[in-house]
């Protein structure tokens, strides 16, 4: 049993520091995801050694001192994700000069035909923008009476798992459909103006994940997001990022990203809000996000129920704030960010695809 459990800390110890490592490859990429998982499974590595080990020798100290360690650094990446934490992003408390837009996003599943759910989804939750993610024809036309009530929209149906679907009530201006990294898989970057008339700037995107039946590497997605932090950095207009990032909120990639486009994260402070995978309650991690600027206070914030999808949809309101920024800010690029960013880009540029036909 003893010789079981030690395989047991060492897996956890090996998951954790491999994670660290920011090297491309899938399979390392892949130790990104399940670290609430391995939170749980530290502790409980930590309490059965406690309680079965003899402690007769050095070994055993050293392997519950390195497990406890490593549970620690664990609670400091996860805790933020929690209401443990204090919120990144304050909440809405006034009730007069309200100027929200209130946001579904959801990776609907290109095979998953069950479209009855997610318009039952769409009439309850009555969104300002929807954005569907993973949309192909069979998709465009199921949601097209949408375009009756949402007058202004961005239609790219593509078969590859990546088209995308925007809708809005609100006027869209400025539309640029664009491919940054594989030509294949496309983001959109848009103008939002309010009916007040103020506008803020919509990037939606869905970058292709690491994985080995998809990307060998990250440097696709890396890149992605990663260019689009650096398109909006010095926006000086409010800046909304939706999609299917394809990577957790906590990995190395994605915090540099925040910090290169100073977007902030409303799920600091307030949960996880698990968007994949339905299917598999104890494997679930944050793939489908939404972060701004500072501009924007939270109003509400959700995930919703189960449409057939393999992902959970996630809805939220924000309200538009001009003195938000002087009580909540992001963290700013260092000079070492910068260096990497520009690696990053240009050897998701440069290389050729990992893509795995």
């Amino acid at each position: 049993m003893l010789i079981a459990l030690y395989i047991f800390s060492y897996f956890c110890i090996f998951a954790t520091l491999i994670s660290l490592s920011k090297s491309v490859k899938w399979w390392i990429r892949a130790f990104d995801f399940p670290f609430a998982q391995l939170t749980l499974m530290t502790l409980a590595a930590i309490l059965c050694l406690a309680t079965f080990a003899s402690f007769g020798n050095f070994f055993e100290y050293f392997t519950l001192i390195f497990l406890f360690s490593i549970f620690v650094y664990q609670l400091v990446i996860v805790v933020p994700y929690t209401p443990l934490y204090p919120c990144q992003v304050q909440n809405y408390k006034n009730d007069t000069n309200k100027s929200s837009i209130k946001i579904l996003s959801s990776n609907v599943l290109m095979t998953n035909k069950e479209t009855s759910k997610l318009k039952e989804l769409i009439a309850r939750e009555n969104p300002d923008v929807i954005v569907l993610l993973e949309t192909d024809e069979y998709w465009k036309e199921s949601m097209s009476y949408l375009t009756g009530e949402y007058t202004h929209h961005v239609l790219i149906p593509i078969e590859n798992t990546y088209g995308l679907l925007l809708y809005s009530r609100f006027l869209l201006d400025q539309t640029d459909i664009n491919y940054l990294v594989e030509v294949d898989v496309p983001s959109i970057n848009t103008l939002v103006q309010f009916p007040n008339g103020k506008q803020i700037r919509m990037v939606v995107t869905h970058p292709p994940p690491p994985s080995p039946t998809e990307y060998a590497e990250s440097a696709e997605r890396d890149g992605e997001l990663l260019i689009i932090g650096k398109m909006i950095c010095d926006e000086k207009l409010p800046v909304i990022v939706v999609g299917d990032l394809n990577d957790v909120a906590w990995s190395h990639t994605t915090r540099l990203f925040q910090r290169t486009a100073n977007l902030l994260d409303p799920r600091i402070g307030r949960g996880f809000f698990n968007t994949f995978h339905v299917s598999y309650p104890f494997l679930r991690w944050p793939l489908d996000h939404v972060f701004h600027s500072a501009h924007f206070r939270v109003v509400s914030m959700q995930r919703l129920e189960n449409i057939g999808s393999d992902h959970f949809p996630i809805c939220i309101e924000l309200n538009l704030e001009p003195d938000a920024r002087r009580h909540q800010s992001s963290d700013d690029a260092t000079k070492e960010d910068r260096i990497e960013v520009k690696e990053k880009i240009d050897y998701a540029i440069n290389t050729p695809s990992s893509k795995i036909d």
